[in-house]
């Protein structure tokens, strides 16, 4: 059916009953920008997060390129850093904003407020948030080989660190804030909605947000150019996808939580700023041979998570198999059975579904009342 001017749109935070219920206006269907978000809500997001970020981190590689050309020190160059910080934060903003506008165009304040709504979502697998220190081990490791090469020096003393780790939660935060809402608060729960397994959502997450870190350096930031930049998305996406992964399997056993998500986020870049020493000193070569042992200390560490998230979605794929198999033999009755059959015999269907909507357009509340064994 198509989109109707007058209607509140269906998406983030409108059921479709309430949708259906205020209906009205005219017959016109919808164009121009409002048709594209309505008919492709996920091409038009990923546009745009991405033209904003490469506008914005294209105009640092400029400013950057003037504090370059100045008496390092001087008045001029101070002031141009300030101007760079703002825009490279303004510019990595892209995914938050583009979300927030997608949501504006297909449920309005509603779908906005449902995200919010979720920090306080409650969950009953507390230990979830001791996963978030598994970054942190991954991170540690590198740093620990990196210290008993030999190389760390003052670097790798105990005051060094504990100097760093402030700044780097604050970092955290700003990217926790830029990008978890787009990606665990939009974009993985449209997914999973859409039809994808949580493995397939977890793995086209992860290859989105490799694609946004290794925006900067394709732009030419940080004086990188966009060969390096190309030759870096490998050893970006090694690390964004099993954090994707890690991420989408708490979402799912925490039914949404916010929260929960903001918290790995944080931790995640914290540590791998308070340890990124071995990245950032010494030879390239070195550099390159540490940020690889970190994406395999970080993936070997994920590896449960990815089993899990594969049988998972192997049991809801077995379960949409038999329901198709039921339709197709004995009418309309027969897949709701098979599927409730088969999902209960997986003990998958129940919690992925529950998951789906609470990151999407159930209330919390609602969410939280749903039956979920597996959250105990």
């Amino acid at each position: 059916m198509r989109q109707r001017r007058g209607e509140p749109r269906r998406g983030d935070g409108v059921q479709p009953a309430q949708a259906a219920g205020a209906a009205g206006g005219a017959d016109e269907p919808a164009a121009g920008v409002e048709g594209l978000v309505f008919r492709y809500p996920v091409a038009v997001f990923l546009a745009a997060a991405f033209v904003w970020g490469f506008m914005f981190f294209r105009a640092g590689t400029r400013i950057q390129e003037a504090i370059d050309s100045q008496v390092p020190g001087s008045a001029g160059q101070a002031a141009n850093v300030k101007t760079l910080r703002m825009v490279t934060a303004v510019g990595s903003m892209g995914p938050m904003v583009s979300c927030f506008m997608v949501l504006a165009f297909l449920s309005g304040e509603a779908g906005i407020n449902v995200i919010f709504q979720r920090f306080v979502h409650p969950f009953k697998a507390w230990w979830l948030w001791l996963l978030c220190v598994i970054p942190v081990a991954a991170s540690d490791i590198v740093f620990e080989v990196w210290r008993h090469m030999g190389e760390g020096g003052d670097q790798a003393s105990g005051a060094a660190l504990q100097r760093m780790i402030l700044p780097a939660l604050g970092v955290g935060l700003e990217w926790a804030i830029a990008e978890e809402v787009a990606w665990r608060g939009w974009l993985l729960p449209t997914l999973l909605r859409k039809g994808f397994t949580p493995l397939q959502g977890a793995l086209l997450v992860g290859l989105v947000a490799a694609g946004w870190h290794a925006l900067p350096w394709v732009a030419g930031l940080n004086t990188v150019g966009r060969a390096a930049g190309a030759a870096l998305f490998p050893v970006a996406a090694l690390t964004a996808i099993p954090l994707s992964l890690l991420h989408t399997y708490m979402q799912l056993r925490s039914r949404g939580n916010m929260a929960l998500a903001f918290a790995l986020h944080i931790v995640a870049v914290g540590s791998a700023l308070v340890f990124s020493q071995p990245m950032r000193v010494g030879k390239p070569t070195h550099q390159l041979f540490f940020g690889i042992l970190e994406t395999v200390a970080l993936n070997v560490l994920v590896l449960p998570v990815f089993i899990a998230l594969a049988r998972q979605s192997a049991g809801i794929q077995r379960s949409r198999a038999a329901a198709a198999m039921a339709a197709a033999e004995g009418g309309d009755a027969a897949p709701a059975e098979g599927a409730a059959s088969t999902g209960a015999a997986t003990g998958t269907a129940a919690p992925v579904a529950t998951a789906a909507a609470a990151t999407a357009a159930e209330p919390p509340a609602a969410a939280a009342a749903a039956p979920d064994k597996k959250q105990d």
